[in-house]
């Protein structure tokens, strides 16, 4: 996809106007306890959110998704997803405390040596912090302790930045593939906010050289696959053609490695639940092109599962879909 040269006036007024403002915003929010800056943000997202322009395309990609529900139905999910798009952004200063030094030591207290020696039923569920809780907890471990690669993917759902916090809490090295944002102040701030939460690559050929490098190493690469790509594979999502990024497919043929889902739920103001899904089961075509499409078919299916149980938790804003 062919990107449009940034303007002088882009560059030089508008970029450092806008990272003023978001340097400001976090100053001031980063004050604040967490719980007070997402309420105010989501509220004020909840009351201005649904009037603005971009709403639209939200409007149209659930009309078209959810064709059995009603107008009223539809008006409440875009509420709640611009207050919850709120809360996200009133969250990031304050992220690091959503998942607070409980969740490390009692994953640090659980081996994969000990899981396996506990029956099923006496193994645990869960993990409880005083905002978050992590199920799955067995995934986590195992992810941690096999000595494999693994790749993880996830969408634009619930806080996803809760995810790479997660992975630390668990021991986890992780790193992510990241679309630097155009404006670079606001670049340099957002990766300042993720220190310690992995380490991120830029998506393009530089960030495809180094996935492959962590994965080569042993490590564990996580990344987001609900977004458009132009040049990818047209794979259905919500019973259209979404142009998918077969990147995550790829990789998993080349380095047949564990492949796990993940995704954050709010379950209520600033409380959430992680949940880590077992390894998926990868395709058994020998041919890479099949492979990868079967794959990635089964991934989107997997975010729409997701995304059908919580659909205020999505970013509905975006053109994931041609029409």
């Amino acid at each position: 996809m062919r990107v449009r040269p940034r303007t002088w006036l882009e560059r030089r007024v508008v970029d450092p106007l806008f990272a003023a403002l978001a340097y400001g915003a976090y100053a001031v929010f980063g004050l604040l306890p967490v719980t007070w800056s997402s309420g105010a943000i989501g509220w004020l997202a909840r009351m201005v959110g649904p009037h603005l322009p971009a709403t639209q395309r939200a409007r149209h990609n659930l009309v078209r998704c959810f064709p059995e529900k009603s107008a009223a139905e539809i008006e409440t999910i875009i509420r709640d997803m611009w207050e919850h798009l709120g809360r996200y952004a009133g969250e990031y200063p304050g992220i690091k405390q959503l998942l607070d030094d409980s969740i490390r030591d009692q994953a640090e207290a659980i081996g994969v040596d000990t899981l396996r020696k506990l029956p099923p039923e006496e193994r645990p569920v869960a993990i409880q912090g005083k905002y978050t809780e992590v199920v799955g907890v067995e995934n986590f471990v195992e992810m941690r302790e096999d000595g494999k690669p693994a790749l993880l993917f996830s969408g634009h759902f619930g806080n996803w930045e809760l995810l790479p916090l997660a992975a630390e809490r668990f021991g986890l090295r992780f790193s992510a593939l990241f679309r630097t944002p155009n404006n670079p102040y606001v670049a340099r701030l957002i990766l300042h906010l993720r220190r310690g939460m992995g380490e991120l690559l830029p998506k393009g050929v530089e960030g495809a050289l180094a996935s492959a490098r962590v994965l080569e190493k042993g490590g564990h690469l996580g990344m987001l696959v609900d977004q458009k790509l132009n040049r990818g594979l047209a794979i259905p999502f919500f019973g259209r053609t979404a142009m998918t990024s077969p990147t995550l497919a790829k990789l998993a043929y080349r380095y047949r490695c564990p492949v796990y889902g993940a995704r954050v739920e709010r379950i209520k103001g600033t409380r959430f639940r992680i949940f880590i899904d077992p390894p998926m089961e990868l395709p058994q075509e020998e041919d890479e092109d099949a492979f990868v499409e079967a794959m990635m078919i089964e991934v989107n299916k997997t975010v729409e599962r997701w995304v059908r149980g919580r659909p205020d938790h999505w970013f509905w804003l975006h053109r994931r879909w041609p029409d």
